[in-house]
């Protein structure tokens, strides 16, 4: 499986479960980072032993001057995701294609008697959306429209249609671009139908297919779930696109069953994993946060003084900030706070809190859980009058 990024991909766990239940033990397949500037080369050291290779982007397009023969749909599509090394040939197919033809026929959807859904919209306009107006073809749609992010980069889904033989209709990419539509595919990453899920209500469809699979459900999964609409989810697209590459690959039919089982439990330990992983990611931010709270409220430099208010006395933090040299609070009044106090201003700023973030009233920091009334601080001669916050 050559792409980048390709880490995520859960096309390994799918291929080896399939090797394994067909009893061919020495077969291997594995995720392999590359680019489009090492693709030549990586084609070039494939020897005898490699019965084919899976292409995931940005090697759909790219692979194509290095086969030396495509496949019909290849050419139509514009695109190949799988590559045959045979008598010493490269030979390029396009399974996603027969993938989503299989996925939507599973769930009963373009047969005899429960055709397609139409009108159609694709949110996309990169390969994969190529690939859809190849299915919608086959399933029987002529015409369909395409909600592309960047209308400048869609010739490459338009010169498809074209060879496919159906007509486009290029929308921006908003919420009003799905309206009236009876089946919407998105072809796009995830998050980025997110906003398009959540401003606009699905009612008018009948069916949403979601090529993502991880993170699962998506946005847009969860807003047709909600609206009552059938779902086809990113995994059943790539479990029968596997199952096609490993029929091309092997020659022996596909066991479809323990390559289901294999790749539901592999995506359920993915999704446990995410749920840690964001619920580490919310603690930690959590935590920044305390500790942001504290720094705001401590200083370098800080002394202990008694406050008298009313009744007990109660132990206050006093903070000085800059322009407040320490050694003018220090002295026999220093300590004093007196209730209803009045005095001339102090031109020095005093920072002074209680048991939680500090509150700005004037020119000094308050506490917020100060008890009510007036205060001041003696400095020397001169006074601060402070307010404190209510309780």
């Amino acid at each position: 499986m050559l792409g980048s990024p390709i880490s995520h991909s859960l096309s390994p766990a799918l291929h080896m479960a399939a090797y394994a239940a067909l009893g061919l033990t020495w077969w291997q397949y594995e995720a392999i980072e590359c680019d489009e500037g090492q693709l030549a080369a990586f084609l070039d050291s494939c020897g005898p032993d490699w019965a084919g290779l899976s292409l995931t982007m940005p090697l759909k397009q790219s692979v194509l001057p290095f086969l030396d023969r495509l496949d019909p749909l290849v050419t139509e599509v514009g695109g190949a995701n799988t590559v045959l090394l045979a008598a010493a040939q490269r030979l390029g197919y396009n399974p996603d294609v027969p993938g989503m033809v299989r996925a939507l026929a599973e769930r009963g959807f373009g047969g005899q008697f429960r055709p397609c859904p139409e009108p159609a919209v694709i949110l996309g306009g990169g390969a994969t959306a190529c690939a859809a107006l190849a299915a919608l073809r086959d399933l029987g749609l002529r015409s369909a429209a395409l909600a592309v992010r960047d209308p400048a980069r869609a010739d490459r889904a338009r010169s498809a249609a074209e060879r496919l033989g159906i007509a486009v209709e290029f929308r921006p990419f908003e919420p009003d671009s799905m309206a009236g539509a009876a089946l919407i595919i998105s072809t796009v990453p995830a998050g980025a139908a997110d906003r398009l899920a959540r401003e606009f209500e699905l009612w008018a469809a009948a069916l949403v297919l979601d090529v993502v699979y991880d993170p699962w459900p998506t946005v847009l999964a969860r807003a047709a779930t909600r609206a009552e609409i059938a779902v086809i989810g990113g995994f059943d697209l790539l479990l029968h696109q596997a199952a096609l590459q490993v029929e091309l690959m092997t020659g022996r039919p596909a066991p479809l069953a323990p390559m289901r089982a294999v790749g539901l439990v592999e995506l359920r330990r993915r999704m446990q994993r995410n749920s840690r992983h964001a619920l580490r990611l919310r603690e930690n931010m959590t935590a920044r946060r305390s500790q942001a709270v504290k720094r705001r409220t401590t200083a370098a430099t800080s002394h202990l003084v008694s406050a008298r208010c009313q009744a007990a006395p109660v132990r206050w933090r006093v903070v000085l900030s800059a322009g407040c040299p320490a050694e003018r609070l220090v002295g026999a009044e220093a300590g004093e706070f007196r209730p209803g106090a009045r005095g001339a201003v102090a031109p020095w700023r005093v920072t002074w809190r209680f048991a939680g973030e500090c509150r700005r009233s004037g020119h000094v920091m308050v506490a917020p859980h100060a008890p009510c009334g007036a205060f001041s601080v003696a400095a020397g001669r001169k006074t601060q009058e402070v307010t404190s916050a209510p309780n």
